[in-house]
């Protein structure tokens, strides 16, 4: 079969390339056929080859906008992009604090963002969005369905985006001046091998991501080892004892709850005044377990093809079943692979769907801890046209909560993508043939990666990985000198957005905490080896109950300035201080630091649960966990600190002769108040004297 004449999704209308750097311009056709392309009127033939692939490249063009791009074939079809950029084009990559969007659902979405995505109006700054997806056999040519260029001019187009990408590109639209492209690609919980290719890992000897690869080949070709039927037996049992206990217990907690609701909570012209209302991020009734409805109107635009509308979310945790009008019309049971986030797509029957007021209703089943929404829109097939519903007027009322006679839900079912390698997002380099390779194509002025607590307990490795990371992007897109920005992970102890810790619960720790979080931060710092890279910490601005901390802001604020003097020239410092030397000086320690701007600060911010001494200004008390100190093989004291000039000097009564120090070392920092008068905080450390 021919292939046929088309352009990957990665081209399309609002498009941005990089400025000052080769155009190039891909796609296929029929088989040693010739294609003509336009850009702005200088035209170029190419020949596509015995695989109908295509390349042509136009020479680097400054900044602009208007461009048009005009692909056509010898039969007469042709392809036209308009409104084409040049700019500066940036990736978004990462997991869950990278993929974060400026619009999302309780705790996980941008404070703000509903009103921040409606207000957004800027037509130079543009956002490609990629749905997640993974390909265990190689590279892709295009991304998920539905990726294209979108201008930052709607709710639309900015809610579903990174919100530290996007905020990342307002910032550079005004350092810059010019479009600025920003491509959002990003999975939570994703580790990083699977963003690197596997050329990469064959070049650098990789045995044990190779034979990873390997076996999942394998499996494609019908092969399976005795451990991966053993879990697939386990898991269809589990799944089994969980659908018994849902269908038997949970959801027959309170039969004649459940049959009011059914008869009538999805049907128009129902009574919700006495239902609690709200957008879905401030409804709280999903945040235990149950089974909850949710109930909006909703408006199809006059012009909208009926046999075209569906009901879309990122996401929705657990299980659920959605109503239209009163039908439903489509449901998720635990039997869908990662059915607590996965994406539902529900065909709305064309009957239903004319232009006009309609009733969704959602009927929401949290099975365990907290549960609720992903970004949830209404959309129309092969359009760009999108109704975001995460904001407006919800109804929410609750069906049941389960009994005690339930017990505890037995263990949840394995993934299919932990038996199956060919459907996880772990599998080395699965995330770049699917996310990363279909951009490929673009060149990019730089990439901001926010990732690491998948891997933070292998951090012994991640130093070499994020390497080959920056190596394998720099390769694919031709980009030798893309800058790479990488967010320290930022402080956090345990994930309970809905049952959070009291601010003071660390008071009682002690400074022996080398925990994997603490090393995979001093990893991290290794980027700073490699050409045009550098990091921005986010540890002082972490949440101790939330892996999520919602301040995006502050952290696209960071990797601003930092692209600013990195990449653009800027003056002045643009990043914390970072330990430069530790001396002896009596009985205490002198720490000396790179980075001190205008000067080091204390900042005299009250430390959250802190009791006992109180820091006078410009120091800090052995209390608030700031500072501890060690002999050369003793046991680490927290330790007072003083600013001296532009050092820090420790000590302790508990350690005489000290030898080592430590700033911030532990999960959540409970007191990063070292700053230089720029406003960047120190980086955590530990040191030795010499």
């Amino acid at each position: 079969m021919q292939p046929a004449f088309s352009l990957p999704n990665v081209y399309s209308d609002h498009m941005v390339f990089q400025r000052g750097m080769p155009i190039e311009i891909a796609g296929t056709a029929p088989a040693r056929s010739t294609v003509q392309v336009a850009f702005d009127g200088v035209r170029k033939s190419v020949r596509a080859g015995a695989d109908g692939e295509w390349r042509v490249e136009f020479p680097a063009l400054p900044a602009g906008t208007g461009h048009v791009v005009r692909a056509e074939n010898g039969c007469g079809a042709a392809i036209e992009l308009k409104d084409v950029a040049v700019g500066d084009v940036w990736f978004a990559g990462g997991q869950s604090n990278m993929e974060f969007p400026v619009v999302g659902s309780q705790f996980y979405g941008l404070p703000g963002g509903w009103d921040l995505a409606g207000e957004a109006n800027d037509p130079d700054l543009r956002i490609l969005y990629s749905q997640r997806a993974v390909s265990p056999d190689g590279p892709c040519r295009d991304l998920p369905r539905g990726a294209c260029w979108k201008p930052a001019t709607s709710r639309e187009a900015v809610g579903i985006c990174s919100a530290v990408g996007y905020l990342f590109g307002v910032l550079l639209r005004k350092r810059l001046g010019i479009p600025v492209g920003i491509v959002s690609s990003n999975w939570g919980g994703c580790r990083i091998e699977p963003w690197i290719d596997e050329a990469t890992f064959r070049r650098h000897r990789c045995k044990a991501e190779l034979d990873q690869i390997a076996r999942a080949r394998k499996l494609a070709k019908g092969g399976i080892d005795e451990a991966t039927r053993r879990m697939k037996n386990d898991a269809e049992r589990r799944t089994r004892l969980l659908e018994n206990w849902l269908r038997r217990k949970f959801f027959a907690s309170n039969p004649a709850a459940t049959k009011a609701a059914l008869a009538s909570w999805a049907k128009p012209g129902l009574d919700v005044r006495g239902w609690t209302h709200g957008t879905l991020a401030s409804l709280s009734g999903a945040k235990e377990p149950g089974v909850i409805w949710y109930r909006r109107e909703v408006e199809i635009p006059a012009g909208w093809d009926p046999a075209r509308v569906r009901f879309r979310a990122d996401w929705m945790n657990d299980t659920d079943e959605v109503f239209w009008d009163g039908r439903k019309i489509g449901q998720t049971w635990i039997d869908t692979r990662s059915y607590w986030y996965a994406m539902r797509d529900y065909a709305v029957p064309a009957a239903l769907a004319k232009p006009g007021r309609h009733v969704v209703a959602v009927r929401l089943a949290n099975h365990f801890c907290s549960g609720g929404f992903g970004n949830v829109w209404i959309g129309a097939v092969g359009s760009d046209d999108r109704i975001p519903l995460n904001g407006g007027d919800w109804a929410e009322r609750v069906e049941l909560r389960p009994s005690k006679a339930c017990g505890e839900r037995p263990v949840a079912p394995v993934g299919a993508e932990e038996v199956d390698p060919r459907a996880s997002m772990t599998l080395p380099s699965t995330l770049f043939n699917a996310m990363f390779a279909p951009v490929s194509p673009l060149r990019f002025k730089g990439a901001i990666w926010y990732q690491g607590e998948s891997n933070a307990s292998e951090w012994k490795k991640y130093g070499r990985w994020q390497k080959l990371l920056v190596e394998c992007w720099r390769r694919a897109t031709r980009s030798p000198d893309m800058a790479f920005l990488q967010v320290q992970l930022a402080a956090y102890e345990r994930h309970s957005p809905d049952n959070r810790l009291p601010d003071g619960f660390w008071k009682d720790f002690g400074p022996e905490n080398d925990q994997d979080w603490t090393a995979i931060r001093a990893v991290q710092e290794e980027i700073r080896s490699i050409r045009f890279c550098d990091l921005v910490t986010a540890a002082d601005i972490g949440d101790h109950s939330d892996i999520h901390p919602s301040n995006k802001r502050e952290v696209a604020r960071r990797l601003d300035a930092l692209a600013g003097k990195l990449v653009y020239g800027a003056k002045g410092t643009a990043t914390g201080p970072i330990l430069k030397a530790v001396t002896r000086k009596g009985a205490a320690l002198r720490c000396t630091f790179a980075e001190v701007g205008s000067g080091l600060v204390v900042r005299d911010t009250p430390v959250c649960g802190l009791a006992g001494r109180k820091p006078a200004h410009g120091t800090f008390v052995p209390e608030e966990h700031a500072f501890a100190i060690a002999g050369v093989r003793g046991k680490w004291a927290w330790a007072e600190a003083r600013l001296e000039g532009n050092a820090v000097v420790v000590s302790s009564p508990d350690v005489p002769k000290p030898a080592r120090v430590r700033y911030a070392w532990s999960m959540y920092p409970p007191s990063m108040r070292l700053f230089n008068k720029e406003g960047f905080p120190a980086f955590p450390f530990q040191g030795k004297a010499k």
